[in-house]
Order: structure tokens, then C-alpha cells, then sequence
């Protein structure tokens, strides 16, 4: 009984070895804080099933503490008194899914209509990746994905 336990456990470890999801997606290299930091960029995960902006809170809690000058906010819910963290990808009434812990506010070098761009991340200790961006982040600054090469391109 137990070689077939082992067995079984090494043909799902076998699929799962092949299923690099993250290392799969297209990818980003953001620009991060105003002109004076332009030489800093963020390399990002774009999934289009995503819902919203997500981060592993670990690694953005370390570059907000190495380099604060290159974010707007970074808030931990728990020190919020009116905000409560809140689940993605949960299903109702479970405790299955990831909770967001904190969100983290980057400077952009851009200016839209005369006010700076800025991008907005809620931060999770079990995200799947470093950054991930999201449809809405796509729209909303008319990207296009060239999966060719992998990366993204302004379509405008």
C-alpha cells in the first residue's frame, strides 16, 4: 500500500513539474517611481484572468523598506481600523483561496491629464509570483499582448 501512495505521489509531482503557470505568462518591465528613479523597473506577470493587480507581500514589504522613495503608500490591512483583509479566488464560506494582507501604492515616471500615474497592488503572502497584473491594468493603459515575444506593447 505504501509503494502505491509513493507511486501515485511521484505521478502528480511528474504533471506538476510541467505545469509552470506563472513561468508561462507574458511578462512586463514596469517603470517604477518618478523621473529621478527612471532607471528602476518591476518585471510583471500579465494574466488576463486576473481580476485585480496582485503581489507576494514579502517582496514588496522589502523594496518599500530598501526603496521608499519610489512608493506613494504602503498600508498593512490589520493597522487599518475600518478595513478588513479580504479573499481572492475564495470560494464562499471556505477558507480556500489567498487573503490580501496589505496594498502597496508605486510612483510611475507618467503624467495622464496632468496628474501622475500611479499603480495600485493589493499584497498577499500567497501570491503565485512576484507581481501580477491584470486585464484592467491592460485596458486601462491600452496594452496589447505580443505573445511572440512574450511581452507586452502600448498600442497607441
Amino acid at each position: 500500500m505504501a509503494h502505491a501512495a509513493v507511486r501515485a505521489l511521484e505521478a502528480i509531482a511528474q504533471v506538476f513539474r510541467h505545469l509552470h503557470v506563472t513561468a508561462r505568462l507574458p511578462r512586463i518591465n514596469l517603470p517604477i517611481g518618478n523621473e529621478k528613479h527612471a532607471e528602476i523597473s518591476m518585471e510583471a506577470i500579465i494574466d488576463t484572468g486576473a481580476g485585480l493587480n496582485l503581489g507576494r507581500r514579502q517582496y514588496h514589504a522589502e523594496v518599500y523598506r530598501l526603496r521608499p522613495e519610489i512608493v506613494e503608500q504602503y498600508v498593512e490591512i490589520n493597522n487599518v481600523s475600518n478595513m478588513e483583509m479580504f479573499g481572492i479566488g475564495c470560494i464562499k464560506g471556505s477558507n480556500i483561496g489567498i487573503k490580501c494582507t496589505a496594498v502597496i501604492t508605486y510612483k510611475l515616471p507618467y503624467v495622464h491629464n496632468g496628474a501622475p500615474v500611479r499603480l495600485t497592488i493589493a499584497l498577499s503572502n500567497d501570491a503565485a509570483a512576484n507581481t501580477i497584473l491584470s486585464s484592467g491594468f491592460l485596458k486601462n493603459t491600452k496594452c496589447a499582448i505580443l505573445l511572440a515575444r512574450m511581452y507586452w506593447s502600448p498600442t497607441c
